[in-house]
């Protein structure tokens, strides 16, 4: 694989270059949408409690 790498010549600098960026960007972007959705889980969850307890108003309100 390196040997194809050098065969390929100078022109295979910026294609792995290129490439890391965009393995930096999808990994950044996979661990965000995982925040996000534990986070919207907690928010639900609340959101459940407060119904239960103390109405629609209070619901909207958080």
């Amino acid at each position: 694989m390196v040997n194809w790498f050098y065969n390929g010549g100078a022109f295979m600098w910026p294609i792995l270059i290129v490439f890391m960026f965009g393995l930096v960007f999808v990994v950044e972007r996979a661990i965000s949408l995982l925040k996000t959705t534990i986070q919207t889980s907690s928010f639900l969850k609340r959101i459940d409690v407060t119904l239960k307890e103390q109405g629609v108003d209070a619901a909207l309100e958080v």
